[in-house]
């Protein structure tokens, strides 16, 4: 209590001092932390000490050839592959690509021979680029000098579709504020009844993600950050600021009104209400960084930056919005709009006490109808399925997915990217020990449930004897054996890639990952298996075995913090087991909607029958900690009515009458944020603004409201009790 009376003073004292503080901030965000995304990486999905990572990077250091960055799609309305005139644009198409700097590897139907390449109309063939070094400028160069033909070219892959996504996530945040920010503005003109207090969150929300923006910037340049964490940094630090800033503002205009000078009104504030922002936003900062226990640098990224844009909008909402209110005292009100009912007035406030009543006189009825509603509401989440985004979550826009459409429309071979074993063993693979080894492994693995095929260095044929593969693979004379060696051996590893019957994320395809890797290796050898199936594998294993540490740290951080606030032992515990509930309905809503592909239509998307494994981690993370800080505000409330009227009946009423406007007003606030999101063109970031914002509206409008004063009014007394 003394430290925010102390920060109260200074806020009334230092007023000028924090404003120009404000000034400087948004003034640096403005010239360095818009620039964030310079610093910021793409990736980083994966569990970097993994199998399938480990293989991924191995094989980018050793077979740069095989691996795929750019898929280059070529059509004619009229010619066929085998056409002259077909063969002849397309080889000059090829030939300039081959200038490239980066000596790109390039595989097509005219050096293969393989008809996988061709289309079943026989106008369309793909051709595959593989370049090592900085695929990005090396795209962007092929990209530009491509040759003009009579053919029609694409260019699609995971380079194309990398360079996409971070360039529509850069235009989706003033995008999403062109939206977002209005509908702000006019709800706050609604809560406030006046221009001056609506324009102060706004204010505060710029400083807080402009700030964020600064420090993450600083701190990408000592560690990978995902360019995702821009959007978590605007998400939560303009929502939070807003909501904050409701907090702070409200309390200020209610004791002006109750006859407090303005340095009184502004110590109240900051000590009421600020200390409670600062204790809720500091267990949701607890709450994201409980992401750190995830090795993959996309959930963490997610973390640091959220963390970031809480404790900035803390800072912001403690100094600089108090401090503007005690330069502003009375004039806060001023330019009021008429004939508007404000979330705080006699009216709303009137309205939440019949609310409060009935919760009270009704509990049970209550308590059961919430959770049955919940329930419901959650079930769909019992038949999720987990899958890595695939081609359909891009925007039918992106050249990558126009491409990736072809090739499973068009093609018989499809887009399904192969299981990729990479065997090390202690000398050549081909050598005259090694080979029979390698060709038992290979047999082994050929006769696993759904392999349809394996390529590499043992492909040259059944008929060649083992004792015969050190001369073959020793000589250059034979191109198969050349372009084998060239693609499939390194050194002393080789890569073997395996074609599979089904899809590449079905249950039968991640079983026969499993079964290969209880294939046994050859003596003094390791084996590591890439490929997309195999990273779904390893970050589904990778999530459950660091989600137990990761919701420990969130559940122990949010109990400590509100045990210690409250003084009670069971809020603390009641809190987590609700705030579990509430996220169990998002998680059913968004199975509902994104897996099984109900709003496809209104939310403009393809439903690929999955949900991104990811993606219910973080928003949990992030719901739990906005759940936690409504919690909060309404508990905290009730425990103040309680300690001065000495009734817990009473107590509840007051605190939904007094606190039941502001929470849901801020909860209003907040989806419009985080609604937006679910307006990008990313699948992911619609999923993640969709869910959030069905999180946020079950919890002020059913939880904060109804379950939570239902389990107060209950439990009674115990609600307060303390060991000692």
């Amino acid at each position: 209590m003394l430290m925010f009376n102390l920060l109260g003073q200074a806020a009334y004292r230092l007023r000028w001092a924090w404003i120009a503080a404000g000034i400087v901030v948004l003034v640096v965000g403005i010239v360095y932390g818009v620039n964030v995304f310079a610093g910021l990486k793409s990736g980083g999905l994966s569990d970097p000490a993994s199998s399938s990572a480990v293989a991924s990077q191995k094989i980018l250091e050793k077979f740069p050839r095989s691996r795929i960055s750019i898929i280059l799609l070529a059509s004619s309305p009229s010619l066929t592959v085998n056409q002259p005139q077909y063969r002849s644009a397309l080889l000059s198409i090829i030939a300039q690509i081959k200038k490239d700097p980066s000596k790109p590897s390039i595989l097509s139907y005219y050096n293969t021979s393989q008809s996988s390449f061709v289309s079943r109309s026989e106008r369309e063939t793909f051709v595959l680029i593989g370049i090592p070094g900085d695929q990005q400028a090396a795209y962007l160069r092929i990209r530009q000098h491509l040759p003009a033909t009579q053919l029609k070219v694409s260019l699609g892959g995971p380079v194309v579709a990398d360079y996409e996504i971070n360039r529509e996530v850069q235009k989706d945040l003033p995008k999403l504020g062109a939206i977002s920010l209005p509908l702000l503005g006019i709800l706050l003109i609604l809560v406030f009844r006046s221009l001056i207090a609506a324009a102060l969150p706004l204010l505060i929300g710029a400083i807080s993600v402009l700030g964020a923006f600064s420090v993450t910037r600083l701190l990408s340049s000592a560690f990978d950050i995902s360019v995702f964490a821009a959007n978590i940094i605007s998400l939560l630090g303009l929502g939070l600021a807003i909501d904050y800033s409701l907090l702070i503002v409200s309390r200020f205009r209610d004791e002006l009104k109750a006859g407090h000078d303005v340095e009184t009104a502004v110590m109240i504030s900051v000590r009421t209400a600020g200390q409670s922002i600062f204790l809720s936003g500091t267990t949701v900062a607890l709450s994201l960084l409980g992401l750190l226990a995830f090795p993959e640098m996309f959930l963490r990224s997610m973390g640091i930056g959220g963390a970031i844009a809480v404790f900035v909008a803390i800072a912001a909402s403690l100094t600089v919005l108090p401090a503007l209110l005690a330069v502003l005292g009375t004039n806060v009100n001023r330019l009021a709009v008429p004939f508007l009912l404000s979330a705080n007035s006699e009216g709303s406030r009137s309205g939440w006490r019949a609310i409060g009543r009935f919760v009270v006189r009704w509990p049970l009825p209550v308590m059961a109808l919430t959770l049955g509603l919940l329930f419901w509401a959650g079930a769909p989440f019992l038949h999720v399925r987990f899958a890595n985004p695939g081609i359909e979550s891009l925007p039918d826009s992106f050249q990558s997915r126009i491409v990736g459409d072809a090739l499973a429309r068009d093609f018989e071979s499809g887009q399904k990217s192969p299981i990729e074993v990479l065997v090390t063993m202690a000398s050549s693979p081909v050598g005259p020990n090694e080979v029979s080894y390698l060709l038992d492994y290979i047999d082994q693995l050929k006769r696993l449930p759904g392999v349809a095929e394996i390529h590499g260095v043992t492909s040259v044929g059944p008929e060649v004897p083992p004792q015969a593969y050190p001369e073959l693979f020793a000589g250059v004379s034979n191109p198969q054996v050349k372009r084998l060696k060239s693609h499939y051996l390194n050194g002393n590893t080789a890569l073997f890639t395996i074609d599979y019957t089904g899809s590449s994320d079905d249950a039968a395809t991640q079983a026969l990952v499993h079964d290969i890797h209880a294939v046994p290796v050859p003596d003094a050898s390791e084996v590591l298996v890439g490929g997309d199936t195999a990273e779904l594998v390893d970050r589904l294993s990778s999530l459950s075995t660091h989600l137990p540490t990761a919701l420990t740290a969130i559940f122990l951080t949010t109990f400590v913090v509100l045990m210690l606030m409250l003084s009670s032992v069971l809020i603390p515990l009641k809190a987590i087991v609700l705030n579990a509930l509430s996220l169990s309905a998002s998680f059913g809503l968004m199975t509902w909607i994104f897996q099984d592909g109900n709003l496809q239509h209104q939310l403009r998307f393809t439903s690929s029958g999955s949900l991104d494994p990811t993606l219910p981690v973080l928003i949990f993370a992030i719901a739990f900690g906005l759940a936690t800080d409504y919690e909060v505000f309404l508990v905290s409330r009730i425990k103040e009515e309680y300690e001065r009227t000495g009734n817990n009946s009473d107590a509840v009423v007051l605190g939904v009458e007094k606190t039941g406007g502001i929470i849901t007003a801020a909860g209003l606030l907040l989806v419009v944020v985080v609604a937006a999101f679910g307006m990008s063109d990313i699948l992911s970031m619609k999923e993640m603004g969709v869910g959030l914002a069905i999180a946020v509206a079950v919890d002020a409008a059913l939880v904060r409201t109804l379950l939570v004063p239902a389990a107060m009014q209950l439990f009674g007394r115990l609600n307060y009790w303390m060991p000692g």
